[in-house]
């Protein structure tokens, strides 16, 4: 009998939420020298052992260190091996949990400016039925008890904290095993960016067959919208299956049903006050310019 297959993860994409880590996903799988599991988000480093179990995401999660390998059992000979679960930049747990099991892991964030991120975070709810409030000020008013409650969608703002987040890992991690990405530059030019983590991880740098945007947020243009993307919350489990060719067909099908309204003036005030000195903080810890998320 052959042994089990101990192979495990040698990069990370740790976040962040709604900031094209499902498209980076989608993309990765495209590249031959590069395995990454069908299932996204395993969550393993953020609930492994049942930590925090009373979080909305936990129960979804991948938790036992034999399940987690079962990811990767069928890696051959692929250069990069590795997972995308944006929980493990939020979750104040996880970067400890991975570098005590994975202390050479390469780690990839995605970041977006912050307040679009959140705003992109309600319309995502407010597509899938679960946020009741059209306005979003008020959903933001309600955020915090909702947090407290462990309801899933209480965490628009308190996600977007960035520099406190990474900074948890440029404590554990070396600075070269850490690369960095704009939401903004992965929109304009995917290919760029992706070439950028192929370098990364140490693989040929390839034109990818299919850059289409996944997971894209907004809200139903009409009832017949409404019920069917609340029917398709339950056929998730299926689309997850279908060929990578065939998803970004219903995807593309999907975004002709959604509609985004403008963020109002004053919610994007409110919360450019609110993320201000964690944006400076980021801006000096990456070395990027991002002045034009006060813009």
């Amino acid at each position: 009998m052959s042994p089990p297959n101990l192979i495990l993860p040698n990069f990370l994409v740790i976040g962040a939420y709604k900031s094209g880590t499902t498209s980076v996903h989608h993309y990765l799988r495209q590249h031959p020298q590069i395995y990454v599991p069908q299932f996204k988000e395993p969550n393993f480093f953020a609930f492994k052992n049942g930590a925090d179990a009373e979080h909305p995401a936990a129960a979804a999660a991948v938790t036992t260190m034999s399940e987690y390998r079962r990811l990767f059992e069928d890696v051959r000979d692929e250069i990069a091996v590795g997972e995308v679960s944006p929980e493990y930049l939020v979750n104040p747990g996880a970067p400890a949990r991975i570098r005590t099991c994975l202390p050479d892991v390469r780690l990839i964030a995605i970041l977006r400016n912050p307040v679009e991120r959140a705003y992109s975070d309600f319309l995502m709810y407010r597509r899938n039925g679960e946020e009741p409030f059209a306005d979003f000020g008020c959903a933001v008013d309600h955020q915090e008890d909702r947090y407290r409650r462990h309801q899933s969608i209480g965490y628009y703002v308190r996600t977007g904290f960035y520099a406190e987040q990474l900074t948890r890992y440029f404590e554990l991690f070396s600075s070269t095993s850490i690369s960095v990405h704009l939401f903004e530059d992965l929109v304009h030019d995917p290919g760029a960016v992706m070439g950028e983590i192929f370098r990364f991880l140490g693989v040929d740098v390839v034109a990818l067959p299919n850059l289409e945007q996944h997971n894209v947020s907004g809200e139903p243009r009409n009832a017949l919208v409404a019920l069917t993307l609340r029917s398709r919350r339950w056929a998730i489990p299926v689309l997850d299956v279908l060929p990578d060719r065939v998803r970004p067909k219903i995807e593309r099908i999907v975004q002709r049903g959604l509609r985004r309204p403008p963020l109002p003036p004053e919610q994007r005030t409110r919360l450019q006050e609110v993320y201000r000195d964690d944006i400076l903080a980021l801006s000096s810890l990456i070395g990027r310019d991002l002045s034009h998320w006060f813009e």
